[in-house]
């Protein structure tokens, strides 16, 4: 059982690096490119967890986007699609920054 859970802890790991982005961390290295807010929140506390500066420093960049892409009225957008280059808000029963 111990062996599961080490290997199960350094593949979690693995995940956060290998979503690091210099925008942050993205939700799925193989399907999702978008920095959403929520996953990004999450991803958070098992990083700060680690004291790992890479993975510390990916924290960050997430902040520095949202904060830069956040609405005229300072709301968070659910997430960033850097590759249209826009912030994403859904207004309309928006549950994943709101």
């Amino acid at each position: 059982m111990a062996k599961l859970a080490e290997d199960t802890f350094e593949r979690a790991v693995e995940v956060l690096r290998s979503n690091s982005t210099k925008w942050g961390v993205r939700a799925s290295a193989s399907y999702y490119n978008q920095v959403w807010a929520r996953d990004s929140f999450i991803s958070f506390i098992g990083s700060n967890m680690l004291e790992d500066v890479s993975l510390l420093s990916t924290s960050r960049r997430t902040i520095d986007t949202l904060a830069k892409t956040r609405s005229p009225l300072g709301q968070i957008a659910d997430f960033y699609n850097p590759d249209e280059e826009r912030a994403e808000f859904g207004f309309s029963g928006a549950t994943d920054a709101s």
